[in-house]
This record gives structure tokens, sequence and C-alpha cells, in this order.
């Protein structure tokens, strides 16, 4: 694979909306109601949180046992 680790805020978004979709009805219809400037800073910050949590997990995790092991550890657990 030969992409950008960051994505352009329209290709993420689409992204957004596909992988979103499993498990939201309405998510593209929520999506939409964003302003293109929100989308711009969403996309920012959702891209560097997602590379920090791949860079920092050492194995396999769920969703639920991410938050515990960052509230238990990182530097970010009052922000979680």
């Amino acid at each position: 694979m030969n992409e950008a680790s960051i994505l352009g805020v329209e290709k993420f978004w689409t992204r957004l909306k596909v992988a979103l979709a499993t498990y939201f009805q309405d998510i593209e219809t929520f999506l939409d109601t964003f302003l293109t400037f929100s989308r711009r800073e969403i996309c920012t910050r959702v891209q560097i949180l997602v590379f920090w949590a791949v860079y920092h997990q050492n194995g396999p995790t769920t969703a639920q046992t991410f938050f515990q092991n960052i509230s238990l550890k990182d530097e970010l657990a009052p922000a979680a």
C-alpha cells in the first residue's frame, strides 16, 4: 500500500462514513451536517488520535481494553 498516513479531508470523510455505516444506520445523515471547516478539524484530530493509539499499543486490543489501558498508564488518561 503506497498511500499517505494522513489522508485528505474528503477521502477520510468518505472512509469514515463507510466504516461507521456498519454500526450506525443514519451515520451518513449525521456526518453530512458538519461544515467543511469542522470536517477538517475533526479529521485531523481523529487521524492523530488513531496514529497515537496504533503506535502505542503493543498487542491486540478492543476498544474497551484500549480505554482501560490508557486510563491506567498514559498521559492522555484524563482526556478519555
